[in-house]
């Protein structure tokens, strides 16, 4: 998600024990957090077991006014009740689902794909099944994301039942199932179910590939596994493959390219390749649905945040600063971001919370302080309505509000925010282990 979404504790030490011992290595921090973006809100990326209704997400829809587009797509749902038909139904209401995901109405999200588990089911119905299995991952995911940790395991685990119900043990959809409960698990430590999910899902992955070489979202899984197994080169060339493959005439949905720019970002020790690879994204999005398409918001954030990135200057074999050298670039690409968020998404879109954030640290280095807490101020009000109040994530955005009020030298707020952090400092998880998938 960003710089300041949350510490994801898990991910940090295995960076720094495994991947990037030497501190120095280039680019390390905006790794750090693509791999929080992927794994924590990437889930909604992969196919899902519904038919698309791809006419609603034309250039044309994409610049009318996101609360005309949320009618269009409420009134396809009325429309789906009125007829009786079930299946209609349940498209409807995933489609309306997956349009909140994309403009950032995450109570939008829940409340749908509530709605739909709550439908009458019977469990024989195929489609059923699938549509119960989408809802339930993009439910996991929303609860994953704002740190629900019991609400996420509980929709993957279900979701992976069905999976295997409709398709058997060894179908690519299972695979992916798999992934993503592992995934869930050890965002939260719990790492001793983790090595046997992953080696299946693994398995799955690689037969997979061997019955279609292009299968992209195979080859971002089987990638992340190379990652996690230490082998960073196949896992670079791996995921190379998925965006290529994403960007063939064959492959349906060819924005999925943003969530393998992360994927690539998170393998990259080079600073210059995070650049070009986060401008090819901006180019792709473009390019498929135009300037003003919801998923352009954040590409335009991750650039920032790589630009903001602090870049290590050695002054003397002792002694060593940080600078941000590309501040205008970085406030740039945050006001690109701003403009069209402004457009596009929801006001409480964590994306929107996301430059905020980032436009108040730009503010505060450069000295802003009074416009750096008006800034910072915004941003929290959309992380609080975001994650639940007792969420430990909350601590980083508390802390950092604390820092701001006393830079603007408001010292009784900076105590009050101060000691908000502290009730709810997240625990620290131990480091996971090696695993060894094959």
């Amino acid at each position: 998600m960003s710089r300041s979404m949350k510490s994801s504790n898990w991910i940090e030490c295995y960076l720094e024990q495994f991947l990037f011992p030497n501190a120095a290595c280039a680019g390390r921090r905006v790794v750090t957090i693509a791999l929080s973006t992927v794994l924590l809100q990437g889930t909604a990326a992969f196919v899902p077991a519904y038919s698309k209704d791809t006419s609603m997400k034309s250039s044309m829809q994409v610049l009318l006014p996101v609360k005309v587009l949320e009618q269009k797509f409420l009134k396809s749902v009325s429309q789906a009740k009125d007829s009786g038909n079930r299946d209609a139904v349940l498209n409807a209401l995933l489609e309306t689902a997956e349009f909140y995901v994309e403009r950032g109405n995450h109570a939008g999200v829940e409340a749908v794909c509530k709605e739909l588990l709550a439908l009458p089911y019977d469990g024989k119905s195929k489609f059923a099944m699938k549509s119960r299995a989408t809802a339930l991952t993009l439910l996991g995911d929303f609860y994953g994301a704002r740190g629900s940790s019991e609400q996420a395991d509980a929709c993957f685990e279900q979701a992976l039942k069905i999976n295997e119900q409709i398709y058997g043990p060894n179908d690519i959809a299972v695979g992916k199932a798999l992934y993503l409960l592992g995934l869930s698990y050890q965002q939260h430590g719990k790492y001793a179910p983790v090595a046997s999910l992953f080696k299946r899902s693994m398995k799955i992955m690689k037969l997979a590939l061997k019955d279609n070489p292009d299968q992209v979202d195979a080859l971002r899984v089987v990638s992340y596994f190379y990652l996690l197994t230490g082998k960073e080169k196949q896992s670079i060339q791996t995921i190379r493959r998925a965006l290529l493959a994403s960007q063939t005439p064959k492959f349906p949905d060819k924005l999925i390219a943003v969530e393998i720019v992360d994927d690539m970002a998170q393998r990259c020790c080079f600073a210059n390749e995070i650049e070009s690879l986060y401008r090819r994204a901006l180019l792709i999005v473009k390019t498929q649905a135009g300037p003003k398409a919801p998923q352009i918001v954040r590409v335009y954030n991750s650039l920032s945040s790589y630009y903001l990135s602090p870049t290590r200057v050695v002054c003397s074999p002792s002694l060593h600063n940080f600078v941000y050298g590309r501040l205008k670039e970085a406030e740039s690409a945050y006001l690109a971001a701003e403009s069209v968020g402004d457009q596009v998404l929801y006001p409480d879109s964590y994306q929107v919370g996301i430059t905020l954030d980032g436009l108040a640290q730009i503010a505060d280095i450069k000295g802003d302080h009074g416009n750096a807490t008006r800034l910072q101020e915004k941003a929290l009000s959309v992380f609080q309505k975001f994650y639940p109040a007792e969420s430990t994530w909350l601590s980083n955005h508390y802390r950092t509000m604390a820092r701001r009020y006393e830079a603007s030298g408001d010292l009784a707020k900076s105590k009050h925010f101060d000691e908000l952090a502290q009730g709810l400092r997240p625990r620290a998880l131990p480091y996971p282990p090696r695993y060894v998938l094959e």
